[in-house]
């Protein structure tokens, strides 16, 4: 018998259940649900999965808490971030991990301010005033940037960070570009050149105002670990939330 890996978060008043393609090779796409109860989002879930999965097949449940996610990498917990967007509850304790991280930010409206019309700061714009055309076409001049260094200031230490972007994602929500910048390590005090990935993942919005992307590689820049293997798509997709 077939064995489906399934993550569930139960809330105050509902459950939901998520089969990801990713953990299953068998599935062709993700697939989720919600319920009132357990039983009934395993019933529905069972009924979608028969559409894609031949013969018989059982629910590997694993449940979904923050104790056991806080141990995780940052990395890993981006990807879970991405997957668990329409988990009501899961995704917003996982955002709250993370902001706490320092691994993404807080989206806030810019507060309007009385300001002369050459001086005026523009104002970050959202997905509520923004066609789809719109914010589709800034996430595909993001991902123009995939490993490409940058600069950027961490909103967690208030430093300044070298970073590689991995890839860019678009947080359908708020219409919110978010850039995934993989930190470098920084050099000793006896040197100056950036050797080193650091595997650290920090998210970073594409109109950050102290965000520094390099055209090409500054010469202080020797890094002596190969840049990821995986292409640009893949990169995308895994840190895409539209899947």
């Amino acid at each position: 018998m077939k064995q489906i890996n399934t993550l569930r978060y139960t809330g105050s008043n509902h459950v939901s259940l998520i089969a990801d393609k990713k953990m299953n090779a068998t599935l062709i796409s993700t697939i989720q649900a919600t319920a009132l109860s357990s039983e009934e989002a395993e019933e529905q879930l069972k009924a979608d999965l028969s559409l894609q999965v031949e013969g018989e097949f059982e629910l590997v449940i694993t449940d979904f808490s923050a104790k056991k996610f806080t141990a995780r990498t940052t990395e890993d917990l981006l990807k879970l971030y991405d997957k668990t967007e329409k988990m009501l509850g899961a995704h917003e304790m996982l955002e709250a991990i993370l902001i706490k991280r320092g691994a993404i930010s807080v989206v806030e409206p810019t507060e309007e301010k009385e300001v002369e019309e050459e001086t005026a700061k523009p104002v970050r714009e959202y997905k509520k005033c923004m066609t789809e055309e719109c914010l589709q076409a800034r996430l595909a001049e993001a991902r123009t940037n995939y490993k490409k260094f940058c600069k950027f200031i961490c909103t967690k230490d208030k430093e300044e960070h070298f970073g590689l972007i991995r890839s860019a994602r678009l947080d359908k929500r708020s219409g919110f570009i978010q850039y995934r910048i993989e930190i470098l390590e920084k050099p000793t005090e006896n040197d100056t050149i950036y050797t080193q990935r650091s595997g650290r993942i920090y998210g970073k919005g594409d109109d950050s105002k102290d965000l520094t992307i390099f055209e090409e590689t500054p010469d202080f820049i020797q890094l002596s670990n190969p840049t990821p293997a995986e292409e640009p798509a893949q990169a995308e997709e895994n840190a895409n939330v539209e899947e």
